[in-house]
């Protein structure tokens, strides 16, 4: 094949939500689509990748596969039999898995159609090198890790092949999240003035996440600066945590500095309105859309030791790494980041820095090149 000529890629998505896993296949099927390629995807109707594609024409969108999680022998071979008829009629290059349950039925088409198999892992637990696993890892083609979090730890045992995982970093999209952004209606919205620090951490309302310690650490630094103010916006997974944090700001009489909102689709306004952006994380981040869409908008950030967040934050460059759970660190590295030149040059050097390593470009291409090399390698041995 050659080097230039179009693909047809199939990918397979049982995720139902748009946070990082969604929001990155989301952006690798857009790409690869506007760089002439056909692309189909199965996924959920009540999903919102179809949500998000459903409108734009740009992929071929297959619904009623069920691709339900755990050992479900018999409905992958219904998901099988519902879907071969498709395949066969696209004819795939590659077929590309997104997570654990999709990523069988993928094996069982690529194993009927002998279409080499791409698997992306986006979260930093180890598989375990049972059998089961290892004969998946021995027909895939290749592993995509999303940082070096998810890579190194992928798994080890009996047959594994470490040249088979390869890293590869989520894009953001530099046209959409960049300092030009006007973040005004939001601060207004907000009613905080040019003059007040807007402090926010945009991440869901669950427990990986830490926003408890972020808001301790953020008390502490408004009981010593009347000018700062709190922000904390996502989906609300636990709606439990996002009760007691409301009750939290409700007895200690602050709710009129720090605003906790849902959703919201704005979200390169909420990063353009924040002067400081935090992830207070204590697990999981196999990657971080939000850390390189605040870089992209030229926000220092403040992380925990987290998954990939020590790989995208630059030390004393971009922002800082604290430990898990350390609100000491958070309020004392966010009381350096409060005057504005070093607020500034910090978010100057995370915008450089994700400009030139992390655009949405760039994953794409270098996902394309993946897989081409597959089938080039392929056809050699072939």
């Amino acid at each position: 094949m050659k080097n230039s000529s179009p693909l047809r890629i199939l990918h397979l998505v049982a995720i139902r939500g748009k946070g990082g896993t969604g929001a990155s296949t989301l952006s690798l099927v857009e790409g690869l689509a506007d760089r002439g390629h056909k692309v189909a995807v199965v996924c959920f109707k009540r999903g919102l990748l179809y949500k998000s594609l459903k409108d734009k024409g740009k992929v071929e969108l297959i619904t009623g596969i069920k691709m339900a999680p755990g050992l479900r022998v018999h409905h992958w071979i219904k998901d099988l039999l519902k879907l071969k008829p498709f395949v066969d009629e696209f004819k795939p290059h590659l077929i590309h898995c997104h997570s654990s349950p999709d990523y069988w039925l993928g094996f069982l088409l690529s194993l009927v159609t002998g279409v080499p198999l791409v698997r992306t892992r986006h979260v930093p637990v180890p598989l375990k090198p049972h059998a089961f696993n290892r004969f998946l890892f021995w027909k895939t083609a290749a592993v995509v890790a999303v940082s070096h979090a998810v890579g190194d730890r992928y798994f080890t045992g009996v047959g594994w092949r470490p040249e088979k995982v390869r890293v590869i970093y989520d894009g953001v999209d530099t046209r959409r999240f960049n300092p030009r952004v006007d973040g005004e209606e939001i601060r207004k919205k907000l009613g905080i003035s040019r003059e007040e620090i807007l402090i926010g951490s945009i991440a869901r309302y669950s427990k990986v996440k830490g926003l408890p310690y972020f808001l301790e650490a953020l008390e502490k630094l408004m009981a010593k600066y009347s000018r700062v103010r709190g922000l904390i916006v996502g989906r609300v997974k636990s709606r439990s945590l996002y009760e007691r944090l409301k009750e939290r700001l409700e007895e200690r009489e602050l709710e009129e500095r720090v605003t906790l909102w849902e959703h919201q689709d704005r979200v390169e306004e909420i990063s353009a309105a924040l002067d400081i952006a935090v992830l207070s994380s204590v697990g999981s981040e196999g990657s971080s859309r939000v850390a390189l869409e605040v870089g992209a908008s030229g926000k220092p950030l403040v992380a925990t030791r987290v998954g990939a967040l020590p790989e995208i934050v630059v030390l004393g460059k971009t922002g800082y790494i604290v430990p898990p759970r350390d609100v000491e660190s958070q309020f004392r590295f966010l009381e350096l980041l409060l005057p504005p030149f070093p607020r500034k040059e910090l978010g100057l050097n995370a915008k450089r820095r994700v400009a030139g390593l992390f655009p949405a470009e760039r994953f794409v291409v270098k996902m394309e090149s993946l897989y081409r090399g597959i089938l080039e390698e392929s056809e050699d041995l072939g």
